[in-house]
């Protein structure tokens, strides 16, 4: 455990971090399946290292000082995401490195868009086979996954993001109830409602300047593609 004056004790850092979460030398030896007595002496490394003191007593329990909270504030991302592009990384678990898994909570979108370019993508990758799996499930670090396709879910972990699409919400119907009419003919006929999605009918009125009191609403469906077919026979918007 001991170090060179001007090496980065890593090691005792990470143990101070766990302290600083978990609460206490006891909690962080627990979190970490150590000793509380190598976790203390991570702690007098990282203190030596430093030239001042992380915690303090006061009364029976000990607690972070300000310097000790003000460091720990500042180094535990920067350390979680060391150890989650590590985790992520990591392939000895998984033989068949030329593999990805793409995790989605838009099956509607790996359905129509993702999957059918698959087999361009193993093309121009050279055989890199795409596992996908969907799951509305907010995603924990113990997921095993590479790559996550969301609109409305996040992870808790440090990572890289891109926007792939840009939602445009428009209101369709039937060809002969929308052909020449303007927004007023919203108010003759409901509109439907699908439960997956409860955010886009209050973000279209929004965007439109209207409110419930200005429509009627229709019928719940659990998805956009079993509305579909109730809106081209005629029978309300969506």
């Amino acid at each position: 455990m001991a170090t060179e004056d001007n090496e980065v004790p890593l090691n005792a850092i990470r143990v101070f971090v766990t302290i600083a979460r978990e609460g206490s030398v006891t909690r962080a030896a627990h979190a970490l399946g150590m000793t509380q007595s190598s976790i203390s002496r991570y702690l007098a490394v990282l203190q030596d290292h430093l030239g001042t003191d992380l915690m303090q007593r006061r009364g029976k329990r000990s607690e972070l000082t300000e310097f000790g909270r003000l460091f720990a504030n500042t180094v535990a991302e920067p350390l979680d995401t060391v150890c989650f592009t590590a985790k992520r990384m990591r392939r000895r678990d998984r033989p068949d490195v030329n593999r990805l898994v793409v995790r989605t909570s838009l099956s509607t979108f790996a359905y129509s868009l993702l999957i059918p370019n698959l087999q361009a993508f193993y093309a121009e990758m050279s055989g890199v086979i795409v596992d996908v799996i969907s799951s509305l499930s907010l995603p924990i670090s113990s997921d095993d996954f590479d790559i996550l396709i969301t609109r409305d879910l996040s992870i808790v972990e440090p990572a890289d993001d891109w926007e792939i699409y840009n939602e445009q919400l428009v209101c369709v119907g039937s060809p002969n109830h929308v052909d020449g009419k303007g927004l007023s003919i919203v108010r003759a006929m409901p509109i439907l409602n699908i439960t997956c999605r409860p955010d886009i009918l209050p973000t279209w009125l929004r965007a439109m300047n209207l409110t419930t009191k200005d429509i009627s609403s229709g019928a719940r469906y659990d998805h956009n593609y079993m509305a579909l077919p109730a809106v081209m026979t005629g029978n309300a918007f969506w």
